[in-house]
Parts: C-alpha cells; sequence; structure tokens
C-alpha cells in the first residue's frame, strides 16, 4: 500500500477504470479513466465495477472534499494513495467476508459448527483467497466467490428447510441479479450463471421443468436485463468489441489429444503451479466429489461441468500472476461441500485430533506457497512470469535451506513489516531496522496508517454485525 496502494498493472486499471466510470458519473465515456489493456475503453468485465462502485463512490467523496485532481481525471500518480482506489480495496474485503460467513451459514444447514469451520479453514484461507484479498484486491475473483457463496446459501438452505417450495417474485429477481452478474464479473463463468437456477430449482424434484417454469423465465429475464443494462451502451458507443477478434482469437483453435493431456497433467502436478500444491484440498475434493456419496451430488456435478471452459482456457494460455485461478475461483466454493461430507465422515471413524493434525501438515504447502509468491519470484528474476518459471515450488525451499534471512524478509514485506516500522517510529529504533525496512519505508504516510488500521479492524466490525444482526435463527438442522 505504501508504494502502489495495492494496484498493479493490467487487470487491475481495466476493473478499477470500469468503478471509477460509474462513482465519477462518467459511464460510457472511459477518456478520463486510466487503464492500460484494451482500446478505447477497458477489455475486462465490468461486474466487478458494478458491484464496487458504492464503495468507491463513497470513498471518493473524501477525495472530492480534498479537491484532489482524481476527481477530474485519473492517472496512476493520483490514484495510487487515493481514497477512491481504497474504496474498491474495501469493497474487496467486504464480499470476501460477506461470503465468508454465507458459506458457514450454508454449511451449517447440513453440517456441524465445527465441521463448517475447518472446512472454510482448509478450503477457503488455506488457499489462493488471502493472496487474492490482501495482495491483488483489484481483481474479480473475490466477487466471483461472493455471488457463488450467494447460490450456495439457497441450494443449501432449501435442501435442508424447502424454502423455495412457494417461490416469492423477488427470490426470483435475486437470483437473476445475481445471475446476470456473475456473467458481467467474468465471461468465462457465463455457464455456470445458465446452469445454477436449473439445478436450483429443477433437480428439487426429479426435474420437473413445468412447476418452476415461471421463476426460470423471471431469472433469466432479469439477468439479461442486467447485462443489457451495461453491455448495451458500450456497444452502442464503441460498437464492435475488438479484441475479441484479435486477443481472444486463439481460443478456438484446437490441438491434438496429447496437447491437452499434457496440459491437464501440468494443471495438476507441475511443480509451477500444480494444483497438487497450490490448492491441494481443492484437488481432493474434485476427485472426491466423483467417487464418494453425499448429499446433492448430482447437483454438484452438473455444475462443475462448465469448468471444462476454464481449464481450456489455460490450455490456451490464458491467465496469469499466481496459480491457476480461473479454474480455483470458479469451483472451490462449491467444492465446500464434498469437503464438509469428507470431514464429518472421517471424524466419526478417525481420531478427530489426529485428522486435522494431518491436514495441517498438508496445508503448510500452499500457505507456504501464497507467502512466498512475490519474494521468491523477485529472488529469482522472474516476476511476472508463471510461464518462464517451472520450477517456483522448489525454489521456496532452495530460497528457505539457502537464504532464510531474505526469505523471512521476503514474507514480512507487507502488513506485518507495516508494523514492525511503525513500533520502530515510536519507540526511536528504525535506523536499527534492516535496509530493506528502510528502503520501503522511507516516509512516513499518515492515510497509509489510517487505511492499513481500516483493514485490521474491518473483520472484527462485520464479525460485530453478523453477531448483533443474525440472518438466521440458531436451529438444530442435525437431529
Amino acid at each position: 500500500m505504501q508504494e502502489r496502494g495495492l494496484l498493479y498493472g493490467g487487470d487491475d486499471t481495466g476493473y478499477f477504470a470500469h468503478a471509477t466510470s460509474l462513482a465519477f458519473f462518467q459511464f460510457p465515456d472511459y477518456s478520463k479513466e486510466y487503464f492500460n489493456v484494451g482500446g478505447e475503453y477497458p477489455m475486462h468485465s465490468i461486474g466487478p465495477g458494478i458491484m464496487a462502485y458504492p464503495f468507491v463512490f463513497s470513498f471518493s467523496l473524501i477525495d472530492r472534499l480534498q479537491n484532489s485532481p482524481i476527481v477530474e481525471k485519473r492517472d496512476i500518480s493520483n490514484i495510487i494513495h487515493s481514497w477512491t482506489l481504497f474504496g474498491f480495496i474495501i469493497s474487496t474485503m467486504f464480499y470476501f467476508y460477506f461470503g465468508v460467513v454465507l458459506l458457514y451459514k450454508a454449511l451449517n444447514f447440513c453440517f456441524e459448527e465445527r465441521i463448517s469451520f475447518f472446512t472454510i479453514l482448509f478450503m477457503i484461507l488455506f488457499q489462493f483467497f488471502p493472496l487474492y484479498v490482501f495482495r491483488r484486491p483489484v481483481l474479480s475473483h473475490i466477487y466471483e466467490f461472493f455471488l457463488q457463496a450467494v447460490l450456495i446459501y439457497i441450494l443449501l438452505k432449501d435442501f435442508k428447510t424447502k424454502f423455495l417450495d412457494n417461490v416469492k417474485w423477488w427470490l426470483s429477481v435475486l437470483i437473476g441479479i445475481i445471475v446476470g452478474l456473475i456473467t458481467l464479473v467474468r465471461i468465462n463463468d457465463l455457464f455456470f450463471s445458465l446452469v445454477w437456477p436449473i439445478v436450483i430449482f429443477c433437480f428439487r424434484d426429479n426435474f420437473i421443468f413445468k412447476k418452476y417454469y415461471k421463476s426460470l423465465i423471471t431469472i433469466y429475464l432479469t439477468a439479461l436485463i442486467i447485462i443489457l443494462l451495461f453491455k448495451l451502451p458500450l456497444n452502442i458507443v464503441y460498437g464492435y468489441e475488438a479484441y475479441f477478434s484479435s486477443g481472444l482469437a486463439g481460443i478456438f483453435s484446437f490441438e491434438g489429444f496429447l496437447f491437452y493431456l499434457k496440459c491437464l497433467i501440468k494443471i495438476f502436478i507441475g511443480l509451477d503451479w500444480g494444483l497438487i500444491f497450490t490448492a491441494p484440498f481443492l484437488v481432493f475434493s474434485i476427485f472426491y466429489s466423483f467417487i464418494a456419496k453425499y448429499n446433492l451430488k448430482k447437483q454438484i456435478l452438473i455444475i462443475l461441468i462448465p469448468v471444462i471452459v476454464n481449464f481450456y482456457a489455460y490450455f490456451r494460455g490464458f491467465g496469469g500472476w499466481y496459480g491457476y485461478r480461473i479454474i480455483f475461483f470458479s469451483i472451490a466454493p462449491l467444492l465446500i461441500i464434498p469437503f464438509a461430507d469428507f470431514l464429518q465422515k472421517s471424524m466419526k471413524k478417525i481420531n478427530p485430533k489426529l485428522l486435522l493434525a494431518g491436514l495441517s501438515v498438508i496445508s503448510i504447502y500452499p500457505i507456504l506457497s501464497m507467502l512466498s509468491y512475490e519474494g521468491i519470484v523477485k529472488m529469482t528474476e522472474c516476476y511476472y512470469s508463471p510461464v518462464v518459471r517451472n520450477y517456483y515450488h522448489i525454489d521456496i525451499w532452495t530460497v528457505i535451506f539457502s537464504n532464510p534471512k531474505d526469505y523471512i524478509t521476503s514474507i514480512l514485506k507487507g502488513g506485518p513489516l507495516f508494523i514492525i516500522y511503525l513500533f520502530s517510529k515510536v519507540f526511536g529504533f528504525f535506523k536499527n531496522l534492516p535496509q530493506a525496512v528502510q528502503e520501503k519505508y522511507i516516509t512516513f504516510r499518515l492515510d497509509v496508517l489510517i487505511k492499513s488500521v481500516l483493514l485490521y479492524i474491518i473483520p472484527f466490525i462485520m464479525y460485530f454485525f453478523v453477531r448483533i444482526f443474525k440472518f438466521e435463527k440458531k436451529k438444530n438442522y442435525h437431529k
């Protein structure tokens, strides 16, 4: 945050430009926005910008009061330390914590509370999510996660309570809005958005389509209206989206069977970003979802079918930075159900403490993988190059044993380092800190301190409101 306000180049600027065009009432004009991927307007999806808009607009009021130049026109110099950008970061935090609460509440319909807790811990907090919440918050994946969490909550609540027996019109509209936003957040999730309503309604009564066709029509019409509301103005003003004929053209070319087999093996066990290293609990849940017997298995397997599109995107070379994020975030929320089933059944056969200890040992690798990422790739001179560096997960252990001091410093270059910096300023030992710390925090910024404090207290504030304003009365669903 001290150096660039958690705004990276490329994708981040596109998502942020959508949010600022809305927050400063410029949409669909992007002449005053800053982005570096696309032509006359950002090529990235507008969905995250729509969802972040309330927060971006609210925090932009501070910039307006301060007469910041960002109000007139956005560029990298006035964005980095702006409150407007911080609004997007707060938005991501909000949707992440809210999504976690929804998944926890959803799991409680079918599983014991301790099962729900450990499922969230291993499937969400120990894989991928922390890196994309706290290091790359100006991306689309947390918004994708939240929208899926809402649908999973509806699916599991109905499974246990049958509250969809009498569907209210407003609920159909709400689901339609969610479905529309899923498409606007990530276009590769289009097929997920089409499948979800059918699974939620038709598969609850052995696929009785006639009973729910009015709800489905309402959902899809609402989704279509939401999509057209934001896509039509862009198409009217700018015409045909040229990048579909250039950057995405390669996705429609096809290779032989061996090519896809090699890609699949690399995705699962490759030493660069293999899911077995970055998301071992996800890999286990994928296989468990096919071979085990558990509630809602048919629904889950059907919803998983569209992930083929996301695998294919990686076959064609799309998606970068850390790990196979396009695959992970599209299915991780859904796979908490089979993982929770595994935990509940296993704890009846195995000593729970022994089981959790084993899972904790396994979690060391994905946690180290996340913590090490930016530090390791800089130390091995392959920053932003997941394709070039094919042995990232060997590099982690090489650096740990060969250069532990620099490794620890690279991990601490974030929130923990800022706390150390603050204590050094208060107690007067800043000059005794390592050179890397002194170089990172050359000047003290009050706004960075305030923003850092806000980021640290947000989870406690949300926990307080969840406890005060409970949206579900506590019931025993496990009798």
